[in-house]
């Protein structure tokens, strides 16, 4: 009695079936055919083919630059949200630029409320000021107020 004859696709750690019994079903241990390759036009170009347009930093660049106008901070800290994002997925590039418009964006979206808040309280100041003093113009420690209330 001699003995099978292993296919050509079976390897060292498959058992060799006994004589007499079926060979195992091709494909059941094995992966599906063209699963270790990609699709047609994927991810290896051939010879000649342009190779895969790499992530750009355009979204970052048009953050950090918005970001740094201080008129334009809360587009420029969206824009670059939006860029750190894509980076994270990897559809982009341009971290540190993100990154740093967030930081930019931030900061000039502070010292916005900070300089919005401290003119408030000018005027409220101011207002309260000529409610009580009344109508005309009145000098108050060397400061000339001009009321019409």
């Amino acid at each position: 009695m001699s003995t099978p004859v292993p296919p050509p696709y079976s390897t060292p750690d498959q058992p060799v079936p006994p004589p007499g019994a079926a060979y195992p079903a091709p494909g059941g241990a094995y992966p599906a055919p063209g699963a270790a390759y990609p699709a047609p036009g994927g991810a290896y170009p051939g010879p000649g083919a342009p190779s895969p347009a790499q992530p750009s930093a355009t979204l970052a660049i048009a953050g950090l630059v918005t970001s740094v106008l201080g008129c334009t901070a809360l587009v420029g800290l969206v824009l670059s949200i939006v860029a750190l994002v894509r980076v994270r997925r990897g559809t982009a590039s341009g971290r540190g630029l993100a990154i740093a418009g967030i930081v930019v964006g931030a900061l000039w979206l502070v010292v916005g409320v900070v300089v919005a808040f401290g003119f408030t309280g000018l005027f409220v100041g101011i207002f309260q000021t000529c409610a009580e003093l009344g109508d005309g113009v009145h000098q108050v420690d060397g400061v000339t107020y001009t009321c019409n209330v």
